[in-house]
């Protein structure tokens, strides 16, 4: 699949680079940073991202889980309660 797919599946990113992220991406990234420390741990996993973006306003994430009748309330909950964990 790599060589099909050419110079586009190169990934690597010149030292002197940074990825551009979208602003909502930057908060939610954020907010994912913060969550990791007020769960206290010392990795950032897909669980601190998936709060993170559920603490943005707006963006397409939310607007998506509201399509499918998922609240943001209701997934944090959820997810608190898998790592076995009050929420706040």
């Amino acid at each position: 699949m790599r060589r099909e797919a050419g110079d586009a599946f190169e990934m690597r990113i010149p030292n002197n680079r940074r990825i551009p992220v979208s602003p909502l991406a930057k908060k939610a990234l954020v907010e994912a940073r913060k969550g990791m420390r007020r769960m206290g741990d010392n990795y950032l996993g897909a669980e601190h991202i998936l709060l993170g973006i559920l603490h943005g306003e707006d963006g397409t994430a939310l607007r998506m889980l509201g399509r499918l009748g998922v609240s943001p309330e209701t997934l944090q909950e959820r997810l608190f309660e898998l790592r076995g964990r009050a929420v706040g």
